[in-house]
């Protein structure tokens, strides 16, 4: 059964509602990514903002190495990322938070 256009858009905003709920509350869990050993740490926000670097005095005058650990500790980090909001929202879809299948 199609739907008319207002009630596809009401449900429309109100998914994009919930959305930005989820969006929300990804900007306030934080992150850790480390890089070898933890010589470099970063912590991200869920909705990928950096908020630290925290880093080891030992490679600080190694420039190379000390690029090559961010870049791992990025990545490391945003890997988990991934992972979070991939649950975040196959919870909601499996929860009726986001019942996307209304909308068609």
């Amino acid at each position: 059964m199609n739907k008319d256009k207002t009630a596809f858009k009401s449900e429309f905003e109100e998914v994009s509602k919930k959305i930005e709920t989820i969006k929300s509350r990804l900007s306030t869990l934080f992150i850790d990514g480390e890089s070898d050993n933890g010589t470099v740490v970063v912590t991200l926000t869920a909705s990928r903002q950096v908020v630290n670097i925290a880093i080891d005095d030992a490679i600080m005058e190694d420039r190379v190495q000390l690029e090559a650990h961010l870049i791992r500790a990025l990545n490391n980090a945003s890997e988990k990322i991934t992972e979070i909001n991939r649950v975040e929202m196959e919870t909601a879809i499996r929860t009726g938070l986001l019942n996307i299948t209304d909308l068609f």
